[in-house]
């Protein structure tokens, strides 16, 4: 086995096990607004919102506060790719509101839990 082939199984590999890892956690919510209350939260939350070929923008909102632990707010388009991947630590709070030009098809807002307290508010909104 060449040296090039054992490191794309050892990426494959990686890769299935953090999927896994995430999954396990995950929630999902196709809706666009949401706000909550979280304690000793670990896992996924994961919002969408999907846009159509005549949307012109997409503008997301978030505020959140952590008390402990720490939360991760990662926003991808619909090609997966990160707009905007932030960490929050305890003891922060964040209010973030950016637009973007829109591409159809479906956002994602993935808010990652380590082992975190606090209160969050989630909006995606098109037009």
């Amino acid at each position: 086995m060449t040296p090039l082939r054992r490191s794309l199984i050892a990426a494959a590999l990686l890769s299935l096990a953090f999927s896994g890892a995430l999954g396990a956690g995950l929630k999902d919510y196709s809706s666009s607004r949401q706000a909550r209350s979280f304690r000793d939260q670990e896992g996924v939350l994961r919002f969408s919102k999907e846009l159509s070929e005549t949307a012109k923008r997409i503008t997301v909102k978030v505020k959140l506060k952590v008390t402990e632990g720490a939360v991760r707010m990662r926003l991808e388009d619909p090609y997966g790719t990160p707009m905007w991947d932030q960490r929050v630590e305890a003891e922060a709070e964040v209010e973030r509101q950016d637009w973007f030009n829109a591409k159809s098809g479906e956002w994602r807002l993935l808010l990652i839990f380590e082992k975190a307290s606090g209160r969050y508010s989630v909006k995606l909104s098109s037009r």
